[in-house]
């Protein structure tokens, strides 16, 4: 059993376990310990037939990750990141943490970590104080700094339009060129960090670079939708719904060529952090972008309250809508030929 939390190492992972085993994969939005199970009973002759496992493990709450070990019981895990991502209903920054290192507790040979991470990083010594008994004896913990990847990758190229990203990685003493359709900087670190596990599990080179060359956006996930009519460029990262995913794609967006577009709701479930996260946004978007399109609620009240005291540049155009439908209605007459706009998260009907 593979198990990890959802992120572009899903996908990346799926790749490069296809190229040489057979994977069972629990789809991403079913990752709640009910949807799990029946999903794999469900599913009980391919799942015997498998070699690997793969499955995303998400929560709300202290135990709900914890509750999906028990039947899972994994083999293998991957702690990819610990963000803000609900943190109105986990409570406190702490109970995040606690939530997500049950997947490590839980594990029984080896757990990759991202010591780049620093909510991982800092928690980690007390994790390890706190259930030093309760571990596995056999468990390795492995830790892997994905921004010090500099030794192992070389000759990062940015592909044109959007088309992807190419790099050399020094995989077993021998460099390897490797091509990915995948679009945002962070793709390098994920990379880089699915690396270790392809070796851990003895893929091949070619295993790799085809698993690599193999992979297609994940829906909604900085998924670039290109309209040759329009001439339009789009890129969806309406799935997306923490401050860093936010950065990772103003970061991609900056490669645009002719105006660059922002479509947002803002972060929800925030919390008391809400205020400071959208007054940060206000001072990052102008750095990046020409029009900010922004659907109005409790949280972009912060943003557009900072962005006006702070900000009177008129390069940067602010429009704003009273909910999705009229933003999307209004796309028509905003856009022009060579725009590339950006949809940073989707608002639920519950905002």
């Amino acid at each position: 059993m593979l198990a990890l939390s959802y992120n572009d190492k899903t996908i990346i992972n799926k790749g490069l376990t296809y190229e040489k085993y057979n994977v069972f994969l629990v789809p991403g939005n079913i990752n709640t310990d009910l949807g799990v199970a029946n999903y794999l009973l469900k599913n009980t002759t391919e799942v015997k037939k498998s070699d690997i496992v793969l499955l995303e493990m998400g929560a709300f709450c202290i135990g709900e990750i914890a509750s999906i070990c028990n039947f899972i019981q994994p083999d293998y895990s991957f702690l990819t990141a610990i963000g803000n991502q609900h943190l109105e209903r986990f409570g406190s920054h702490k109970n995040i943490q606690k939530a997500k290192f049950e997947i490590v507790e839980a594990t029984t040979k080896k757990a990759f970590i991202n010591t780049s991470d620093s909510n991982i990083k800092n928690y980690l010594p007390k994790f390890i104080s706190l259930t030093k008994n309760i571990l596995s004896k056999n468990l390795e913990i492995i830790q892997i700094n994905t921004t010090n990847y500099s030794k192992n990758i070389t000759q990062i190229q940015y592909l044109e339009k959007f088309s992807g990203i190419s790099l050399t990685y020094n995989y077993k003493k021998n460099n390897i060129k490797l091509e990915t359709k995948l679009i945002a900087d962070h793709i390098i670190s994920s990379l880089y960090f699915c690396l270790h596990i392809a070796e851990e599990l003895e893929l091949s080179e070619d295993n790799i670079i085809s698993g690599i060359k193999k992979l297609d956006h994940v829906p909604h996930r900085l998924e670039v939708i290109k309209n040759k009519q329009t001439g339009v460029t789009v890129i969806d990262d309406s799935y997306n719904g923490n401050f860093d995913g936010f950065i990772s794609g103003l970061k991609t967006l900056s490669r645009a060529t002719g105006r660059k577009i922002v479509l947002t709701p803002g972060i929800v479930e925030l919390g008391n952090d809400a205020k400071k996260i959208h007054k940060n946004l206000a001072n990052i978007y102008p750095q990046y972008i020409d029009v900010l399109l922004v659907i109005l609620n409790k949280n972009t009240d912060y943003m557009l309250d900072c962005l006006r005291a702070k900000h009177t540049d008129e390069n940067l155009i602010i429009i704003t809508y009273k909910n999705v439908n009229d933003a999307h209605s209004d796309l028509a007459n905003v856009l022009k030929k060579g725009d590339t706009i950006l949809f940073q998260n989707d608002l639920s009907d519950n905002y």
